[in-house]
C-alpha cells in the first residue's frame, strides 16, 4: 500500500462508530454497538474517558442485559429509550438499571443532553436505529 493510501485510510470515518458531535458545549458520541461483543469493545475503548451520560435503547430480540452490562460502569446517569415498536421497554430498563425512561427518541436525546453538563460527554448506543435517529437529528442542526 502506498504512503498516500495509508494516509487516506487513517482519515476514514465511519458513521455511528464513535462518531463525535458537539452541541451546546457538550460532546456526543454515537456508536451503533448493539450486541454484547460490540458494547464490551466500546466500554473498553471509553474506560476512563469521562462519559457523563448514557442514552441507550435496543430491540427486545437482543440480549439486552449482556449488551447493556459493559456500559453501566461508565456512568450512573442513564436515559433509556425505545428505538421502534420492537424495543425493550424503556421503563423496564430504567427500573432494573437505575435510570430514566423516555420512550420517544427525540425527547430522550433532549433529556440526556440536559443531564450532561457543559464540557461533558453523552454516549448514544445500543441500536443502529437509535444511532441513525440521533445522527440525523444532529446533522440537521449542522449548517
Amino acid at each position: 500500500m502506498s504512503a498516500h493510501s495509508m494516509t487516506c485510510c487513517g482519515c476514514t470515518a465511519h458513521p455511528a462508530r464513535l462518531e463525535r458531535f458537539q452541541v451546546d458545549g457538550r460532546t456526543i458520541l454515537i456508536d451503533g454497538a448493539h450486541n454484547p461483543h460490540a458494547t464490551r469493545a466500546l466500554a473498553d475503548a471509553l474506560q476512563g474517558t469521562g462519559v457523563h451520560t448514557l442514552l441507550f435503547g435496543n430491540l427486545a430480540r437482543k440480549d439486552t442485559g449482556a449488551t447493556l452490562d459493559p456500559l453501566l460502569p461508565l456512568t450512573p446517569l442513564r436515559v433509556f429509550t425505545a428505538p421502534g415498536d420492537l424495543a425493550t421497554p424503556p421503563r423496564e430498563l430504567a427500573a432494573t438499571h437505575a435510570g430514566e425512561a423516555v420512550p420517544d427518541m427525540t425527547a430522550a436525546l433532549d433529556r440526556a443532553l440536559a443531564l450532561t453538563p457543559p464540557g461533558g460527554t453523552l454516549l448514544v448506543t445500543g441500536s443502529l436505529y437509535l444511532a441513525g435517529h440521533v445522527r440525523a437529528q444532529l446533522l440537521a442542526l449542522t449548517p
